[in-house]
């Protein structure tokens, strides 16, 4: 095994163990949300001043009870949601950066066969870079709800290339072990029109779905500011806007999951991307049925919320595992087609 193998190798490893940092970020983020730990550290990028905040009360600066009132909170636990948020800022910065920027150098073993992962990556590293701004724009305004979702939006967005990622690399894996057998293709039946558009319609239906998922909290905070904290029990009257339109949406979400399982159970020799992708997808809805009805009936328990944001965002992670193994896996030219 020459050195470019053994580099493409560690490429493959990074950029795995990278996709699972980049998914426990979410959920770390989806945590400091939801127990409201955003202010936990009310500066930014430092913390109370320091690069490492302090874990008793009487190192914290004379005045920051008043500061955290003036800027509209009566209080903080602290210090655990200081540590909580902590923990998102240096999940970030020693976990997910430096395996961004290792995985970016690996991509280099691949220029000369296949650009796109340099680019995939540069893509990653600049996302990354606007998320953390964006992290800073919603500490600077005091956590407003909508600068919140849009924070999210381009988190998901590079773990979403993350997926392609990994995926395209072990198409190419496996296109290794089929030349080194001596094998020209496998028979494979063509998948129906219908799986494209179940696969392009889902992608569709389960971002807005998300979309309409952060409305329903960004309506919770909403009233959250204005009455300081509400009773959870009242968080589902205060929900009425979108909360309707998001329960009739898993409706048509759990359909087309449904669809797409069965269609992608008509290839002959199914590919693992795709057949992990629609389990995924599967389990993860069943956990979102789950989860939504604890939180309407349960009055929004704080676990539940975290739940539900993180089979949320693997259900995203399914469908994009389907769409790249179809659309970007190089393995699948190399399949026989055989006759319906």
């Amino acid at each position: 095994m020459n050195i470019l193998t053994k580099g493409r190798n560690i490429y493959y490893t990074v950029s795995v163990i990278c996709f699972i940092s980049l998914f426990l970020l979410i959920v770390i983020g989806g945590t400091v949300r939801i127990t409201g730990s955003g202010m936990g550290c009310p500066d930014w990028p430092k913390c109370f001043g320091r690069l490492i905040p302090p874990t008793i009360i009487s190192d914290l600066p004379a005045d920051y009870i008043k500061f955290y009132e003036t800027r509209g909170y009566s209080k903080s636990d602290f210090p655990l949601m200081t540590w909580i948020e902590y923990l998102n800022r240096l999940w970030s910065v020693i976990i997910v950066g430096p395996l961004l920027l290792a995985s970016t150098l690996l991509s280099l073993t691949w220029i000369k066969k296949d650009k796109s992962f340099l680019i995939l990556q540069l893509l990653m590293l600049f996302l990354t870079g606007f998320t953390a701004w964006l992290g800073k724009i919603v500490v600077l305004y005091d956590l407003d709800s909508l600068r919140v979702t849009i924070h999210l939006i381009p988190a998901l967005i590079i773990v979403s290339i993350s997926v392609i990622i990994c995926t395209r690399l072990n198409g190419y894996r496996v296109l290794d072990v089929m030349n080194n057998n001596g094998i020209d293709g496998l028979p494979n039946k063509i998948v129906s029109k219908n799986y494209q558009l179940y696969l392009i319609s889902g992608f569709i239906i389960i971002s807005m779905q998300i979309l309409l998922g952060t409305q329903v909290r960004t309506e919770i905070d909403k009233y959250i500011t204005q009455a300081n904290i509400l009773d959870r029990a009242d968080w589902i009257i205060k929900a009425y806007k979108w909360l309707p339109i998001h329960k009739l949406f898993s409706t048509v979400v759990t359909i087309i999951v449904a669809l797409i399982y069965i269609a992608s159970r008509k290839t002959v020799n199914l590919s693992r991307p795709t057949f992990w992708g629609a389990i995924l997808m599967i389990g993860s809805v069943s956990a979102q049925i789950i989860t939504g009805t604890l939180l309407t009936e349960f009055s929004f328990p704080a676990a539940s919320q975290l739940l539900h944001l993180t089979f949320s965002t693997s259900l995203l992670c399914g469908i994009i595992l389907c769409i790249s193994d179809k659309y970007f896996n190089p393995a699948n030219v190399k399949y026989i087609p055989i006759s319906e």
